[in-house]
């Protein structure tokens, strides 16, 4: 990380400006190894806080009640007003006008020339999918891009720019996710995963579908009210796709070890060894528990909109609160 110049931390007095290069560190100042793991902050609560339960039922109630009139917040992507053709008319031109801006202003450069025009005739192109077809699983973990272009826009700077910060990826979709597919145009679907909204490419293989086939939303429904489980941390079965955590499953109700998986071809099982990070029941909201899953992933490398798979801050707490079966947007 590169320290600037703050009133906290002031430049020494010969120096009348901050450095012009960047200062390189491996840890904060003060930040001891300590701090690195949970207990650290636990021990400084009080007896019994650490084990209190912050939120339970009633709580959750109220906390769904009060996203669901949040602009931005969650949504369930079973609910077919995400693809009112006016409030998708309007998402769609708003984010195009927006990112047109930001490139004539040169505040972003295009990874390839005329990348954003390109996006805009995908967009132009695109037809409103039938209700019939519009919920999939995702199939493999796949970058949801603002707008339709995997040519990437970026942050200008005097060294050029840094294709890890790619300001077109949204958002990084997990393998069982559901989606709710709003429009396609060849190549290209527009989806609304509930926390995100954006452009996903059909991958062909050898990478494999992005989206398995079209699933009913009853079917979806009775999923979500038998036996489910959670993913407490990234897992990766030997021969399956890797289960991120904060992912949930069905599982067989005649054998809870069995998860139910979505597939190329409808649905697929996977036995899941006594020591995986799997729970029947999604965690109790308590310290304990949102400190110790949430420093589980120090030390994982940073991926900004999920690049090549990895967490940035926003998805970092998406999939630990969805650890605790709370939904939230991005």
């Amino acid at each position: 990380m590169a320290l600037a110049c703050s009133p906290e931390r002031a430049p020494a007095p010969e120096l009348d400006a901050c450095p012009s290069t960047a200062i390189p560190e491996t840890r904060a100042p003060d930040v001891t190894p300590a701090m690195d793991h949970a207990e650290f902050w636990l021990a400084k609560l009080a007896d019994g806080q650490a084990d209190q339960v912050l939120l339970g039922p009633p709580e959750f109630e109220v906390l769904a009640e009060r996203l669901a009139a949040t602009a931005g917040a969650w949504r369930d992507p079973l609910d077919p007003a995400l693809a009112d053709p006016t409030h998708v008319d309007t998402e769609l031109g708003e984010r195009l006008t927006w990112l047109r801006g930001r490139v004539s202003s040169g505040k972003y450069v295009e990874g390839q020339a005329e990348a954003l025009e390109h996006a805009a005739l995908v967009i132009a192109s695109s037809v409103a999918v039938q209700p019939a077809d519009a919920l999939h699983w995702i199939l493999i973990e796949t970058p949801l891009w603002c707008v339709p272009t995997i040519a990437g826009l970026y942050t200008p700077s005097p060294a050029g720019f840094d294709r890890d910060f790619d300001r077109n990826q949204c958002a990084s979709l997990h393998f069982g996710e559901l989606v709710r597919v709003i429009r396609r145009s060849p190549g290209w679907a527009y989806v609304d995963a509930g926390h995100s909204v954006g452009w996903i490419a059909l991958a062909e293989p050898p990478v494999g579908p992005a989206l398995g086939p079209a699933i009913e939303a009853s079917t979806v429904l009775a999923l979500r009210s038998g036996d489910r489980a959670w993913v407490l941390d990234d897992w990766s079965p030997a021969g399956g796709q890797p289960l991120r955590a904060g992912t949930r499953f069905a599982r067989q109700a005649t054998d809870p070890a069995t998860l139910r998986l979505p597939s190329p071809t409808g649905e697929a099982s996977l036995t899941v060894p006594a020591d995986a990070p799997i729970s029947l029941a999604p965690l109790a909201f308590t310290r304990r528990a949102l400190f110790e899953q949430t420093f589980a992933q120090l030390g994982d490398p940073y991926g900004w909109g999920g690049r090549a798979g990895h967490r940035d801050c926003s998805s970092l707490l998406l999939d630990v609160f969805a650890q605790f079966d709370v939904q939230l947007g991005r």
